[in-house]
């Protein structure tokens, strides 16, 4: 591990510092492709608008917490929350499926009921990697079908579906996040030099999902004629 004589720091915890700063302010690309095609919204991309836009603050509420050498846990569980539970309920309302409804409504039941557990049991300011684990399965899942269902529509151009992006988001980077939630424990064991590679994958993805996230949010506006 090489170190900047500059700062007397490791050269690669720099990056990553600069890493997870990139990876902070990604979240501006979804919420300004939001406002700029807020008129175009549906009920679905509303909610979802509002969701990033609790994102960022959330986002800004980690940095100062961190700033003030707190712990963020808590906003972090919190969030979670939110998250899941609201991309999965945008998730199955684009399905129309009435039985994917159904069991919508039943794994975010199970999720909630697992993160008031795991609150009771460890405090909301510790990390639960089985409930983080759990809610990233749960996206998974509900985004594959999302994508199983528009692959089988004709007529339709995935790159200029809303449903396609968003769905094609939560899909890669909580397919990312199940693997790295699920393995913490051994990952934390490793020492530094893994953690430092973890949160290196994580941010790229991060950066790479909202990305796609912002592109969703612009397919919302009507193709040029």
């Amino acid at each position: 591990m090489s170190t900047d004589l500059r700062r007397g720091q490791p050269v690669e915890f720099q990056f990553l510092k600069t890493l997870l700063w990139l990876s902070t302010g990604s979240i501006l690309l979804p919420v300004l492709a939001g406002i700029v095609t807020l008129r175009k919204h549906d009920a679905a991309l509303r909610v979802l608008f509002g969701l990033f836009v609790v994102s960022a603050l959330v986002e800004c509420g980690n940095r100062w917490l961190g700033h003030q050498l707190q712990s963020n846990m808590w906003l972090v569980n919190l969030f979670l929350l939110l998250q899941c539970s609201t991309l999965i309920g945008v998730l199955s309302y684009w399905s129309g499926h009435f039985k994917l409804n159904g069991a919508a409504g039943w794994s975010t039941t199970i999720f909630v009921a697992a993160w008031i557990f795991s609150v009771v049991r460890q405090g909301i300011d510790n990390v639960n990697n089985v409930v983080f684990t759990l809610g990233a399965v749960l996206l998974i899942a509900f985004a594959g079908f999302a994508l199983f269902r528009l692959s089988g529509k004709a007529g339709i151009s995935l790159l200029r579906n809303t449903q396609f992006w968003f769905s094609a988001a939560v899909m890669i980077l909580f397919s990312v996040d199940v693997t790295l939630f699920s393995l913490l424990d051994v990952i934390l064991l490793r020492g530094d030099a893994t953690l430092l590679s973890t949160w290196t994958v994580h941010s790229v993805f991060n950066i790479f999902a909202n990305t796609l996230y912002a592109i969703g949010f612009l397919c919302s506006f009507p193709p040029a004629k």
